[in-house]
This record gives structure tokens, C-alpha cells and sequence, in this order.
């Protein structure tokens, strides 16, 4: 089984290119869950480099009211980490888990 990670887990999150290093992931079905005290108006969970363009999962502060548990989806094997498009995210935490 593939293990979990946490992409970020701080108390602030600056608005930046690159606000997390890249986590690698071994790739299945998996939820996307998400806590902050405060979300940033948009937070991107992101595979930097891959293709063209990079995949990336928006995650819009307006539509999930800064927390929640999101999928399952399918997340190919890669390395994912979080950028912040502008402002700050308070108390952020970002992880991935498999599901059975």
C-alpha cells in the first residue's frame, strides 16, 4: 500500500511560486484533505513539471470554506506539492492519503 504524505503543515503560508518543496507519491486512489484557520484566496496542490503545462488541483477557499476532504480520486505516481496564487493561508495543513 502506498503511504500518505503531507504536503504542508505550517502555521503561515506566504503567497509565493513555490511555497512547499515537492513530496513524492506513489500514485492510486486517494482523498485530498485540506484544514486552515485562514485559506488563501487560491491554494494549488500541483505536479510541478509534468507535460506542457503542469497538472494541478485547484482548490478555491470561496467553494471548500478553507477545510475539507476531497475525493476519492486518482493520483498518478509523481512528485505533488502546494503553491499559494496570492495572500496568505493561516494554520494550513495539506496532505494525501490512499484509500483502500
Amino acid at each position: 500500500m502506498v503511504s500518505g504524505i503531507v504536503l504542508i503543515n505550517t502555521s503561515i503560508a506566504s503567497g509565493g511560486s513555490s511555497v512547499t518543496t515537492a513530496e513524492a507519491f506513489g500514485g492510486g486512489v486517494g482523498v485530498l484533505v485540506i484544514a486552515a484557520t485562514q485559506l488563501a484566496p487560491v491554494v494549488t496542490v500541483m505536479m510541478p513539471g509534468v507535460g506542457v503545462a503542469n497538472r494541478e488541483l485547484k482548490v478555491n477557499s470561496g467553494v471548500i470554506n478553507a477545510e475539507g476532504i476531497f475525493g476519492p480520486y486518482y493520483f498518478p505516481a509523481g512528485n505533488y506539492r502546494v503553491h499559494s496564487a496570492n495572500g496568505s493561508s493561516i494554520g494550513l495543513f495539506v496532505g494525501m492519503f490512499p484509500t483502500p
